[in-house]
């Protein structure tokens, strides 16, 4: 994933303790389409910031943001799917004063074109930020051909005025016509990002999208990079072998 030059891990920091734990800057990698360099650890919100107006969770989550970026991280990634998760994360940027040093990206679906735009003028608002670094079609295995280069003409004309600075898909299925959508998006539609689902648990890209998208200069997002937890579950206890000091490893996360 990384020898592809825009490997990044959309998923939840592994313990507050990770900014301290760092003993060497973090890695970063360049966007294919800019060259702009971009750190490989991001934060993924589903589930953990639908947390309404619940103030101890939010100090909590501001403590997650607070210790992403003194480790050098930047990337949030979010979604109106999420729940509650957009406004949180825009309240919570606004009251740290934090939305210029972050790469914030969100997503947008739906069946219908007006609803569409509606969606992501709502995005704007509740994140608190007329500008978005990064914004997907979200899950588009699910949306017809036509319906899809309809909506990337519509986020491709709102780059254009300034709203976004990159344009991507993503999808989280498991099915090997979903990677092969997303190869056929990359070779027929400029944009700029992809991301779906990749670990060590889930390795399915492996198999051609990686490819493609190296060789169409498309960065890639990793979705859920431990699995939801499954390989922390799967090495509990267990010490961190030896040869883990060749690439730097002490720990598991």
């Amino acid at each position: 994933m990384l020898a592809l030059g825009a490997g990044l891990a959309a998923g939840t920091l592994p313990g507050l303790s990770w900014a301290q734990a760092a003993a060497k800057p973090l890695l970063s990698r360049p966007i294919p389409k800019s060259k702009e360099l971009l750190p490989v650890i991001g934060l993924g919100t589903a589930i953990i910031f639908d947390i309404d107006d619940d103030q101890a969770k939010r100090a909590e989550r501001t403590r997650v943001i607070d210790t992403l970026l003194a480790g050098g991280a930047t990337l949030i990634d979010t979604a109106p799917s999420y729940g509650t998760a957009e406004p949180v994360v825009g309240d919570l940027l606004a009251a740290m004063k934090a939305r210029e040093k972050v790469f914030l990206a969100t997503k947008v679906r739906s069946n219908n074109n007006d609803a569409f735009v509606a969606q992501m003028k709502a995005s704007q608002q509740r994140l608190r930020t007329p500008k978005f670094d990064l914004m997907q079609l979200h899950n588009v295995g699910f949306l017809d051909r036509s319906m899809v280069a309809s909506q990337l003409a519509i986020v491709r004309e709102w780059k254009q005025e300034g709203h976004f600075r990159y344009i991507g898909v993503t999808h989280s299925q498991r099915q090997e016509d979903a990677n092969t959508r997303l190869i056929e998006i990359m070779q027929q539609e400029k944009i700029d990002f992809i991301q779906v689902n990749y670990s060590m648990a889930e390795r399915s890209v492996e198999d051609r999208l990686l490819a493609a998208a190296a060789d169409t200069g498309t960065a890639l997002l990793c979705n859920l990079p431990f699995g939801r937890g499954q390989l922390f579950r799967a090495v509990r206890g267990k010490p961190v072998p030896d040869w883990a000091k060749d690439f730097d490893a002490t720990t598991w996360g």
